[in-house]
């Protein structure tokens, strides 16, 4: 890898365990030890935060809770915006018994889910053709103006919505949509026809790391990882087929391709390495310390023996999930745990 253009493309799943933030750190590591940081068509990329740089005319000071282990039932009124917490958000069981102790759950959004059908009020969105917008982007530098292409008179965007909560309760503040949309906008610089980000630069980390920019890098120093017990893996007895005595499987769930998390197609799968005996649709039922949910068998010879696979699309996959948080970021732990696979006898 040394002298060569070379760039780590480091996807979400390293962010669902508790020690994310030291294994991106590691991964920065090897990076800056290559050198490639600061050089043209080098570095690391992972998703960015795409408001970086930018003055966010949206910016409140409020009293805050982690998203991934919110107590619901502690609030009169909750209003989801877009969102499917009842399905996406950790322990499926415990998010929706806290759902289902709001006086007054509000769903706002695009699509009917398991989160709009436990609500109170159910209040239509406009989706991305029947509104303005800004769209800001987690992967590249370019800001894009979205303009409203068709009407609808189904549904409400969110700056009228907001416009309406502002007006009924009798608050002050709320400039024009065009002012909110310009002030994204304004912040950019100019490249052709395109707006750039405000935080955009040619080679990150060319002059050094931290704040001003003119420090060295800071490796990992110490590293306490108490996730695992490594003697599992380091010292075991097979059996035929080299299977583990072990009978639980580390839980993989990866994004699918063919939904944006719960919207659009959903999949009722769970991916097997074939030597682990089960037939390709049978059907299993998958449990954890958190709760159990029934799928159907697809195998999937790319997957480790001490593995199984669930895309974060799939109906029933957050049942299994633990509602714990990150070491640093406050992050949903998806990953961190253990399953078991049992025979749904017909």
């Amino acid at each position: 890898l040394r002298d060569r253009k070379v760039v780590f493309l480091v996807g979400a799943g390293v962010q669902k365990y508790s020690t994310g933030s030291y294994v991106l750190h590691a991964i920065d590591s090897l990076a800056s030890t290559l050198g490639l940081f600061g050089q043209e068509g080098c570095g690391v990329s992972y998703l960015g935060n795409s408001k970086l740089g930018f003055d966010n005319p949206f910016s409140v000071e409020c009293e805050r809770v982690p998203k991934a282990t919110t107590e619901f039932s502690d609030f009169d009124t909750v209003l989801v915006q877009g969102g499917n917490p009842a399905a996406s958000m950790p322990d499926s069981n415990r998010v929706k018994k806290e759902l289902e102790g709001v006086e007054n759950l509000i769903y706002f959004g695009l699509h009917e889910n398991e989160t709009s059908k436990l609500a109170k009020i159910v209040i239509p969105a406009k989706n991305f053709f029947e509104k303005e917008d800004v769209r800001l982007s987690y992967g590249h530098q370019y800001v894009e103006k979205m303009n409203k292409v068709m009407n609808s008179d189904i549904g409400i965007s969110e700056y009228d919505f907001t416009k309406y909560l502002f007006d009924a309760f009798g608050f002050s503040g709320l400039q024009e949509e065009s002012y909110y949309i310009d002030a994204w906008i304004h912040q950019c610089e100019k490249e052709g026809e395109h707006h750039v980000s405000a935080a955009y630069e040619a080679d990150p980390y060319a002059e050094g790391f931290g704040e001003e920019g003119d420090d060295e890098f800071e490796f990992i120093e110490e590293y306490d990882d108490d996730f695992v017990n490594t003697k599992r893996f380091t010292k075991y007895r097979k059996t035929s087929k080299n299977r583990k005595e072990d009978e639980t499987f580390w839980l993989l769930s990866p994004k699918s391709n063919k939904s944006l998390n719960t919207q659009f197609v959903r999949d009722d799968k769970v991916q097997l390495h074939p030597e682990l005996g089960y037939s390709e649709g049978e059907r299993v039922q998958i449990s954890s310390e958190h709760g159990k949910h029934e799928f159907t068998v697809k195998h999937n010879e790319d997957l480790r023996l001490d593995c199984v696979q669930i895309t974060n699309n799939t109906v029933g996959i957050n049942y299994l999930t633990p509602a714990i948080l990150s070491e640093e970021g406050n992050n949903a732990c998806y990953q961190e745990v253990k399953v078991s696979i049992e025979r749904i006898e017909e």
